[in-house]
């Protein structure tokens, strides 16, 4: 906690950073020392009692009644001729026009190298192969023993019950400069759902056995906290840009 941001942990999953709290520099402290640490975890432990106390308590309002107007007149109009959606990185709402939406929305579905047309035929012969694919699957690994009560549950899945398409709409990434979108394709009631579930159940047992997979963002705050790092060592961040639109639409 040397030279650390601050932070408060809630009970629930979740951490609150103030950015003007930051490192100054990049150096780093090689030392450790408890009557700083204390402190710091002090504040700390005190800023979480202090916003945990006057949570729920009746404050005077931050905004005037004409902006609460506004907000409220957009909030009754939306999807008329603005949307207002999440943002990546949940840094809050945003407000877009309705036409520069589905100009952008258009734009990604055309884009054959990431999507595949399909006509009405062919998407309903889709999920009847997949159905069928599927049953077999578990149907062959019940009778061997290999599938749990879990498991065989995929096969009386109502399969009635599922949509035809996903649910395809886009959130603005705020953060980057200039803005783009990150397109989201939603499918919670799809064929593939219950087996998903299936493989999510058994996949975070998996992965809790290895130490180089983390559960989340907190799981490595959390363990850099107890790490000391020297003055030559680096810490690095890498993402994947596009990682599902670069996969093959026809390996899909």
């Amino acid at each position: 906690m040397n030279n650390k941001m601050f932070f408060f942990v809630e009970k629930t999953p979740g951490i609150f950073v103030d950015k003007t709290l930051r490192i100054k520099s990049k150096w780093n402290c090689a030392e450790e020392y408890k009557d700083v640490n204390d402190f710091c975890y002090n504040i700390r432990d005190r800023l979480n009692g202090l916003f945990q106390n006057t949570m729920g308590m009746k404050r005077s309002q931050n905004m005037s009644n004409q902006e609460k107007a506004a907000l409220r007149n957009l909030h009754l109009n939306k999807n008329v001729n603005v949307i207002i959606n999440d943002t990546d990185k949940n840094v809050g709402p945003a407000c877009a026009e309705k036409t520069d939406v589905i100009k952008e929305c258009r734009r990604q579905l055309y884009d054959k190298e990431a999507y595949n047309i399909l006509t009405q035929e062919e998407a309903e012969q889709l999920i009847r192969v997949i159905k069928q694919r599927l049953s077999n699957i578990v149907n062959k690994h019940t009778i061997r023993g290999n599938c749990s009560n879990k498991g065989s549950g995929i096969s009386t899945f109502k399969f009635e019950q599922i949509q035809n398409s996903s649910f395809f709409y886009i959130i603005w990434k705020i953060l980057k400069n200039p803005i783009v979108d990150r397109p989201i394709v939603a499918g919670y009631k799809w064929i593939l759902t219950p087996a998903s579930i299936f493989v999510g159940y058994y996949l975070k047992d998996f992965c809790n056995k290895f130490d180089t997979i983390l559960r989340d963002s907190f799981s490595l705050v959390k363990h850099l906290e107890k790490e000391q790092f020297t003055s030559d060592c680096f810490l690095f961040s890498v993402d994947l840009k596009s990682l599902y639109t670069n996969i093959p639409a026809q390996k899909n």
